[in-house]
Parts: structure tokens; C-alpha cells; sequence
């Protein structure tokens, strides 16, 4: 099952609910829905035009993945276009957002 695949699943499930649940509950329906979205690869496609996909912010920091392996980088764009800054060649195949540090409670 893929994360997509499970908060769909988690959608259809709180819609299906008939009862009236606690608060705590739908807080952590949406926890999850969106931890399951903080951990979903996002592909770097490209067509004539250039990329053509959800592209990450200018000079945020991203998790990348590649057949080299997953390192952390920094997405940039200049006059010729899109780039990481560790490679301008852009061998990047997937990108997602890093993780929230841990807080202590």
C-alpha cells in the first residue's frame, strides 16, 4: 500500500464514522494524513520545457534520492535553470521535504 493509498483510505474511513468522536480523534486523523505526506517521494520529471512536476522551494533544503543514493541538498534555480547545489547536472531522481527536528514534550 502506498502512503497515497493509505490516506485515502484514511479519508474514506473518518467519512464512513457515524458516531461523533473525540477531538483528540480527527487531531489524530490529520497527524497522520499529514505525516503520511511528509513522507512520500516526489518525483523531479522533465519534458522539452524543463521540469515539470512540484518543484521545492528556491534554496530550501531537501531530502534527495538518486541511483547514487539520498543525501541532503539544497534545491537552487539561476538563468539556466534548475539545479542542486551540489550538482549541477542534476542526477537527482526524487525529492520530499526533511523532516520537522524532534521536540521534546
Amino acid at each position: 500500500m502506498t502512503n497515497r493509498e493509505a490516506i485515502d483510505i484514511i479519508k474514506v474511513a473518518i467519512s464512513e464514522i457515524e458516531w461523533e468522536y473525540p477531538l483528540e480523534y480527527a487531531i489524530a486523523f490529520e497527524k497522520a494524513i499529514e505525516a503520511l505526506k511528509q513522507a512520500e517521494w516526489i518525483l523531479f520529471t522533465f519534458d522539452e520545457d524543463g521540469l515539470n512536476c512540484r518543484l521545492p522551494n528556491e534554496d530550501e533544503e531537501i531530502l534527495v534520492s538518486s541511483k547514487y543514493g539520498v543525501w541532503i541538498d539544497t534545491f537552487m534555480r539561476d538563468e539556466h535553470g534548475y539545479y542542486l547545489d551540489s550538482e549541477r547536472d542534476f542526477k537527482g531522481l526524487a525529492w520530499m521535504p526533511l523532516p520537522e527536528p524532534h521536540k521534546e514534550d
